[in-house]
């Protein structure tokens, strides 16, 4: 007769091999280190706030250099371990954080609506800030922050950013 503790689990697979483990939840306090060539600063972000993973290493030239340095910072500390060249994507006093009313300004002018349309959509959903003033001042920050050269360039970075 087995002993009870290498019964198997009904969460793992039964092929006749004694089971030491329970179930995943004894993985608990195992790292989580992404490794990835997605550089995109809202995805990461996502990853570091929601997901709470223990560290990002971008997919370049110098990611097994990076990742080596993730395993050990990772295993050694309590601190998020993000490469260096992606390091403003979760600096809190350098990321901008892109909002629902930024998205819907910059899918409007996805759409070519010109900003007087834009602030009525705005009213009529009752968004506090619809003034056209408002907007043009909001699209002047997300251009410069995003170095784009006009509300068309804006766009196409939003894009490649995924944001619409």
């Amino acid at each position: 007769m087995m002993n009870s503790e290498y019964i198997s689990n009904p969460l793992f697979e039964n092929d006749g091999t004694p089971q030491e483990l329970k179930s995943g939840e004894e993985f608990s306090d195992l790292k989580i280190i992404i490794f990835s060539v997605e550089d995109k600063p809202y995805k990461i972000q996502h990853l570091y706030k929601n997901i709470k993973v223990d560290g990002y290493v971008w997919k370049n030239r110098d990611g097994l250099k990076e990742l080596k340095n993730a395993m050990h910072a990772v295993s050694t500390t309590n601190q998020f371990y993000i490469s260096p060249e992606l390091n403003t994507t979760v600096h809190p006093k350098k990321v901008l954080e892109i909002t629902d009313f930024d998205v819907f300004l910059i899918a409007s002018l996805s759409t070519e609506s010109l900003q007087e349309e834009i602030s009525k959509s705005l009213k009529k959903k009752g968004c506090f800030t619809s003034s056209v003033n408002a907007i043009e001042k909001r699209l002047k920050f997300l251009k410069e922050h995003f170095n784009a050269s006009n509300p068309t360039h804006l766009v196409a970075i939003a894009k490649d950013f995924g944001l619409v």
